[in-house]
């Protein structure tokens, strides 16, 4: 097993996200700009080779086609697990704003597209919450349609986050009091429940309930666009 094959493997099998990228200088702009960038968050790591030989055999380990652009690759535990971010587009940016968009992009593979609502990613929910509407799906996981679900999170990433409670879990307890639910009854109901939550201008608390029956695309598509523009009862 070759250097490259084994960071593959170890960034496959890693908890945290782990980026590689192609680069013919230390002082790359774009570098530098990932260097800041994972500075500012926990759990990512990033690496990178000057030898074209190298990342094409990485990139091959990893299964991932990535032709003649050499892309910065992004390998999460979860979801998609090799994504190929917009090396070109953020390379174009000046730097302030490559930082920023090399940052925006960590942060929004940083949770699974259908994050649970666990101990290891409430903080991390908490703080997203803060500027990014949240759609609350209670349910047993037999419950929820994992597929249409994971559908919309892909179409809203960076625009909404889903988050899976289960009413089973002890540390959901208090967040399903919060959403009007009766914290002591398990829900086993056939149909998960969705609750819409954004924060307007920092200080407004909106709180959403998609009632009538649930489980379809197409009628929580719509909730979730009501929500985003706040049009939702």
């Amino acid at each position: 097993e070759g250097a490259e094959e084994a960071w593959a493997k170890a960034a496959l099998q890693s908890i945290e996200l782990n980026v590689l990228g192609h680069f013919e200088s230390d002082d790359a702009p774009l570098l530098r700009a990932l260097r800041r960038a994972v500075l500012l968050r926990e759990h990512v790591s990033a690496s990178y080779t000057a030898d074209a030989a190298a990342y094409a055999r990485t990139a091959q380990a990893l299964q991932v086609d990535v032709g003649t652009e050499r892309p910065l690759l992004l390998v999460k535990p979860y979801d998609e697990r090799v994504v190929q971010l917009p090396t070109a587009e953020l390379s174009a940016l000046p730097f302030e704003q490559m930082v920023a968009g090399v940052g925006a992009l960590l942060q929004q593979h940083g949770l699974p597209l259908l994050c649970p609502f666990h101990e290891a990613y409430q903080r991390h929910i908490l703080e997203r919450a803060a500027s990014l509407p949240i759609l609350f799906v209670v349910g047993l996981p037999t419950a929820i349609p994992k597929g249409p679900l994971t559908a919309l999170a892909s179409k809203y990433r960076g625009r909404l986050l889903v988050v899976t409670v289960s009413p089973r879990r002890h540390e959901t307890a208090l967040l399903r009091g919060w959403l009007g639910l009766d914290p002591a009854v398990p829900a086993d109901t056939a149909a998960a429940r969705f609750f819409g939550y954004r924060l307007n201008g920092g200080i407004d608390q909106r709180l959403y309930a998609l009632s009538g029956e649930v489980g379809q695309p197409v009628p929580v598509g719509s909730f979730i666009e009501a929500v985003l523009d706040g049009s939702a009862p």
